[in-house]
């Protein structure tokens, strides 16, 4: 990596996007329209083999494909400056995602075992209890939970301007993988 020459291309990337806009504004128009790079989002099949302890498919592609959506936020807040709040509302979008992420493992994890209508922060208790994950890992999923239920904007008594940080969207995604890796072990031991 050559990091002039990606200076270079991103300034001329940046200029050509710029041009765009300033010709179609908001107006759709398909001749507008820039290929998304590929390469960068992880395909469901590869989602879905990394998923392989999740119990029942339709959890299993669900989970798959949200992590494409998941994805496709993430390459914005790496491959753009978008800034102020349209930044701080697309991490709180990823925080959303992996935090439906995670209800949807634990709900898999302990289907028969729990109640359906147990509460999350019962599951990351039990998923400790068990031995799987220990409490820091606990707390940082019950901390992703906690922000997944900012979603609910009736609810806010605060606002959300400077709310959220890209260090939150890091935060979630180590404690998102963490909690992988350790399912995946106790699964495939």
């Amino acid at each position: 990596m050559n990091p002039s020459e990606l200076t270079t291309l991103a300034a001329e990337a940046s200029e050509r996007i710029a041009d765009i806009q300033r010709l179609c504004g908001r107006t759709e128009a398909e001749e507008a329209k820039i290929s998304f790079p590929r390469g960068f989002i992880i395909t469901a099949g590869k989602r879905r083999m990394r998923l392989a302890f999740v119990r029942r498919n339709s959890v299993r592609n669900n989970i798959a494909y949200t992590l494409i959506l998941y994805d496709v936020y993430l390459w914005v807040l790496k491959r753009t400056d978008l800034a102020g709040t349209a930044r701080d509302m697309l991490v709180k979008a990823c925080l959303a995602t992996l935090g439906a992420v995670v209800e949807a493992l634990l709900n898999d994890w302990y289907a028969g075992r729990m109640g359906k209508r147990q509460k999350f922060t019962s599951r990351t208790k039990r998923l400790v209890h068990d031995g799987i994950i220990d409490a820091g890992l606990q707390g940082e999923l019950d901390w992703l939970w906690d922000m997944r239920c900012r979603q609910h904007l009736y609810e806010l008594s605060s606002s959300e301007f400077e709310f959220y940080s890209i260090a939150d969207q890091r935060r979630a995604a180590l404690a998102v993988g963490n909690l992988l890796e350790r399912l995946n072990n106790v699964a495939a031991a």
